[in-house]
């Protein structure tokens, strides 16, 4: 019999006469993984409905609970557990997504399969004794949606354009999560027979699955104000209906969405208030239910924390990337966790963090590396859960990384022991070895080339990458080869370069999930190059916390379409700059997705701290820009825009959620691939602000202080930006180029330079 997805959506208790907490929303994942085919199909529906319940929770703005019922308690039992022990209260919102197999229902009337659980397998779990489960807790609304099918599609994601219809897209989903009251059963039922489609898509999602993502994003995106009052569960199941139709196309295979609708007893009760901001806790802690099995070996699951995290921003290089990067000279020795929960801290506050500083100080020799390391077994200590008292269970990257922003960490001399484990390790600040800063490099939804592409410019960068990957027990099948490798490696470079590479497969240094039948936990890693001719597609080579005789001396290679399937997070570090070389940057600007010419401009030297460039051309509604900025120096970049007779002032960039720092050395486009900014609005006289710094600006404060300013656009940035800019006197903006450089003087690049660009917007 083949897999069956469910998808349970409940609003809980009805309200009385008084006031009512907010809601929460309650999502609960229950994932079956005993066949590894089984566990990617499910990695692909976790993406798809992880992007479905986002764009419901941010259109209802309540808070959102996450829990995650993995392999090793995959049972009824856990099951009812979870959903009794959820601190669900009435009003609140549950939904809990099933994906494993559909057996036969005992009433051979039911339209819904049951569900095949580990102490259920024979007969399955009854969907209506889920029900009962949901409806004892008095629920208002119901909502189940069961998918029995594994027919596989090409995976497209929520259309972006979502945005573009936010408000009539609130009204949709309250309307549709708020609205209604009673038992709804939304799903597919059993095939008549196995139906598997396009056969060369690696495991992209169940056809239901997929056509239910797809069809809430059509229904917001085509419905008018005028058809809001008629959107309704029966909507989405049509919608569902076609995108089904569309996906199987000629297969031969048809199935059709079944929806049963109970209304509830009575009236229906109103809901509760809305519309507060998503988040997490005051205390910083994220409103994570882990229950027991659903920690990784060392890496804590939090989709929650790790969305809520900066991403960088989408960027497009100049140049084609080299085909081959390999950041392992200035890696620090190989170190084993042993039976501790610590890859995380290992990754980050050891291999991240020495590369980093390493590469910096050109620092090659393995020793020298070592002595300016940092403990990643304090660091794994400083944030681990107290109640942890063997040090077994894994730490949040987002949390760890934080820890290393604020306090920095002591010398790895310090706190040298792996088996190291304590309650509360003794207070550390130190200034000088903090982390600057950190960033996201993807979205868990992300595609899989835009994975291994963000992930390949970002080394291309020179800086290192932590993941965290979910592994099959396959990983631990890698060997190390003791003789071979090292006469390698003595031959001269070149040489062993070609080599090397050649013998990487033959040697089994490849990590090949195929070789086990299930995924078995998560773990974090850090990548430190690529090869574009590894195994002939192409592959990532990382470095382990394992020990040196794991693999070839502690590192493995991954596959790009593999690293792609299994990567599920992504970050990047970046260090304080300690260089002699002073902030200096270029600014180009031009027309259209692909550039042909920089537009001219004319400078207009102030001798002040606002240098304007005008563009010499008028330009017209419609047209689109990019730009690029040469970086000498690491830096922060924003970029905010007015128009003379409009007092608002907007950012533009970064983008929401984002942050664009530009590395050393880099040249870079912005927008990135695909995107460009487009002139629109009022014409007349348009501002651009370009703003660089060398360290993070409260923008969003300063934009409410040029929000509030009154008068011409360059008088209003003066006055909200005050001592903040940097000082004329260490400041050169350059006469032929759109550009700045700083004077060698003490506290020079301590402020925010400000480069401003004007054109005349026309019709």
């Amino acid at each position: 019999m083949k897999p069956a997805i469910l998808f349970v959506l409940l609003c809980l208790g009805g309200l009385s006469g008084q006031a009512q907490a907010q809601p929460q929303l309650h999502v609960i994942y229950v994932l079956e993984q005993n066949e590894l085919e089984f566990a990617r199909l499910n990695m692909e529906n976790d993406s798809l409905m992880t992007e479905f319940i986002e764009l419901v929770q941010s259109n209802l703005g309540i808070p959102m609970r996450t829990s995650r019922m993995l392999k090793t308690g995959f049972t009824r039992n856990v099951l009812q557990q979870t959903i009794a022990s959820g601190a669900i209260k009435p009003g609140d919102i549950v939904i809990l997504y099933f994906s494993g197999y559909g057996l036969p229902p005992a009433n051979p009337t039911d339209k819904f399969a049951n569900w095949r659980l580990d102490d259920v397998r024979e007969r399955g779990l009854a969907v209506s004794e889920v029900e009962t489960w949901l409806t004892a807790s008095k629920a208002r609304l119901s909502l189940i949606i069961a998918d029995h099918s594994t027919q596989r599609m090409d995976d497209d994601r929520l259309a972006a354009s979502t945005s573009l219809t936010a408000d009539l897209t609130k009204q949709i989903i309250q309307k549709l999560f708020l609205r209604t009251c009673g038992v709804v059963k939304l799903g597919s039922s059993l095939p008549s027979a196995p139906s598997y489609v396009n056969e060369a898509v690696y495991f992209a999602g169940s056809v239901f699955t997929r056509a239910l993502h797809d069809a809430l994003s059509s229904l917001v995106l085509t419905t008018s104000p005028a058809k809001l009052p008629d959107v309704s569960f029966e909507t989405l199941r049509r919608y569902t209906s076609e995108q089904m139709y569309m996906m199987l196309g000629t297969s031969g295979y048809r199935q059709d969405p079944v929806l049963v609708v109970t209304p509830c007893a009575g009236p229906t009760p109103a809901p509760s208030a809305v519309g507060q901001p998503k988040g997490r806790p005051a205390n910083g802690q994220a409103n994570l239910i882990v229950p027991a099995g659903a920690r990784w070996q060392g890496l804590n699951v939090d989709d929650e924390a790790y969305d809520h995290l900066p991403q960088k921003g989408t960027t497009q290089t100049a140049k084609p990337l080299p085909a081959r990067i390999d950041l392992s000279p200035y890696a620090p020795p190989v170190l084993n966790q042993g039976q501790k929960g610590s890859c995380v801290a290992i990754s980050i506050g050891y291999y991240m963090r020495s590369i980093l500083d390493a590469r910096q100080r050109g620092l090659t020799s393995k020793s020298a590396i070592l002595r300016r390391s940092l403990s990643p077994f304090y660091l794994y200590n400083a944030v681990k859960d107290p109640s942890d008292g063997e040090c077994t269970v894994g730490v949040d990257p987002s949390l760890t990384l934080e820890h290393l922003k604020i306090y920095g960490l002591p010398a790895f001399a310090s706190y040298p022991d792996p088996n190291f484990c304590q309650d509360n390790v003794p207070a550390f600040t130190s200034k000088s070895v903090r982390i600057l800063d950190y960033v996201k490099l993807f979205r868990i939804t992300e595609t899989k080339e835009v994975k291994v592409r963000t992930v390949k410019q970002t080394l291309a960068e020179l800086s290192p990458v932590v993941v965290g990957l979910e592994v099959t027990a396959s990983l631990g099948n890698l060997s190390f080869v003791k003789s071979l490798v090292p006469r390698i490696r003595n031959l001269p470079s070149a040489v062993s370069r070609l080599i090397f590479r050649e013998t990487a497969e033959s040697l089994n240094f490849q990590w090949q999930p195929n070789q086990s039948n299930s995924l078995d936990f998560g773990h974090a890693v850090c990548v430190v190059g690529y090869d574009d001719k590894m195994f002939g597609t192409g592959a990532f080579k990382i470095i382990n916390s394992w020990g040196g005789t794991f693999g070839d001396g502690g590192y493995f290679w991954i596959s790009y379409v593999d690293f792609g399937r299994f990567a599920k997070y992504g970050y990047q570090a970046y260090l304080p700059t300690d260089s002699p070389m002073l902030l200096d940057a270029d600014l180009t600007i031009w027309q259209g997705a692909y550039r042909k010419s920089a537009l001219p401009f004319r400078s207009s030297p102030t001798g002040g701290r606002l240098q304007t460039y005008a563009l010499t051309n008028p330009q017209r509604t419609g047209t689109s820009f990019k730009f690029r900025v040469n970086a000498q120096q690491q830096l922060y970049l924003y970029m905010i825009a007015a128009n003379a007779s409009d007092s608002v002032v907007t950012k533009l960039l970064p983008a929401p959620g984002q942050k664009l720092i530009v590395a050393p050395g880099q040249r870079v486009t912005y927008p990135g691939t695909n995107a460009s900014l487009t002139l629109s609005g009022s014409i007349g006289q348009e501002y651009w602000l370009f703003l660089f710094a060398a360290k993070e600006v409260d923008m969003d404060g300063y934009l409410q202080k040029l929000n509030e300013q009154k008068g011409a656009f360059p008088d209003r940035v003066m006055r909200a930006f005050g001592n903040a800019l940097t000082a004329a006197g260490n400041l050169a903006y350059k006469p032929k180029k759109m550009g700045f450089f700083l004077k060698n003087r003490p506290g020079a690049s301590d402020g925010i330079v400000p480069l401003l660009v004007t054109l005349n917007h026309v019709p």
